[in-house]
């Protein structure tokens, strides 16, 4: 058939391929589109969540590290405390072991002798007054108390005055106007600090020593 129908027939087929072929291709590009931002908004939803769990990845790690911190700095805190309380346990029995190995000096009578004679001396040079009063135990023999008065004399030319101290239990006290020389059993573990420095010291350079 060549009449007008066939030529229209052919006109119109011609415009539907055409229509076809815009649309497949506007499908494409809209498909093409919708793609592209699909992909994008993946992308952007995975970055925002990468960051996120590295933010939370951060946030636990810094929890961890405190933690350790403060399990650390406990522990340590614990470990000085226990060892606190070891050395104060230590200094009482050493403390407790120099006042017994003092007071049975003084009940000595070699060791309390030379006690008494040391401590004469001893105030003779540091006291400026030469009027003594001399405090000592009310159980301090009365011919011992004459010999230490003759050196009392000897040293600074005045006899001193004696004294019971009601507290005193060993040792002396001796003093003058405005000061005194405390070798009582009392007086000379009064500087607790001092002794117990020294005996932490004694024990540290034992444990050092030790194998």
């Amino acid at each position: 058939m060549n009449g007008p129908e066939s030529i229209l027939d052919a006109k119109v087929r011609s415009l539907l391929d055409v229509v076809e072929q815009r649309r497949d291709r506007d499908c494409d590009k809209r498909m093409d589109a919708a793609s592209h931002q699909a992909h994008e908004i993946v992308a952007s939803a995975w970055r925002d969540e990468r960051e996120r769990l590295h933010r939370e990845i951060t946030h636990i790690r810094e929890q961890v590290r405190q933690k350790l911190v403060s399990a650390e700095a406990q522990r340590q805190t614990r470990r000085r405390q226990r060892r606190q309380a070891e050395d104060q346990a230590l200094l009482n029995r050493a403390c407790d072991a120099l006042r017994n190995e003092l007071a049975q000096r003084w009940r000595d009578v070699a060791t309390r002798q030379q006690w008494t004679d040391s401590l004469i001396h001893q105030a003779a040079d540091a006291l400026l007054g030469n009027t003594w009063t001399i405090q000592h135990p009310v159980d301090w023999p009365a011919s011992e108390r004459a010999s230490t008065g003759r050196l009392v004399e000897q040293l600074v030319g005045e006899t001193p005055r004696f004294e019971t101290g009601d507290r005193l239990t060993a040792g002396l006290r001796i003093c003058s106007p405005g000061a005194c020389v405390d070798g009582s059993l009392d007086g000379l573990m009064h500087d607790g600090t001092d002794i117990a420095a020294q005996l932490l010291a004694m024990c540290d350079m034992e444990q050092g020593e030790a194998p």
